[in-house]
């Protein structure tokens, strides 16, 4: 869908943004120009980024991008499935950090 018709930027754009690497409405603006003509799209820009920066599989992809390996398990009552499992009312998704200690990116489903 487009999103801003004075640059020709669809949501998509603005959600490939995000994932490859833009951490904040402003970076993603400065990339592609969002907003910079009439300035109506810019409620809907910012909503884009804040969802997307909020979804697990974009925080996924980009911190693999970054180098970072996640872990995939296959338990009873805790399976990955891209490196993701529901546990309830979330997603969430493990990996370690340098030092070997394991820390969780989370994404509420609600």
């Amino acid at each position: 869908m487009y999103v801003c018709i004075c640059k020709g930027i669809t949501d998509k754009h603005i959600r490939n943004a995000v994932i490859d690497g833009a951490s904040s409405y402003r970076e993603v603006r400065e990339q592609l120009g969002v907003a910079s003509g009439c300035g109506q799209c810019a409620c809907d820009a910012k909503a884009i980024v804040r969802e997307t920066l909020n979804d697990i599989a974009a925080s996924i992809a980009q911190l693999k991008r970054s180098g970072v390996v996640f872990e995939d398990y296959d338990f009873p009552g805790l399976k990955t499935v891209n490196h993701v499992c529901v546990l309830g009312a979330e997603k969430a998704a493990w990996f370690k950090d340098t030092e070997g200690n394991y820390l969780c990116i989370h994404e509420d489903l609600a």
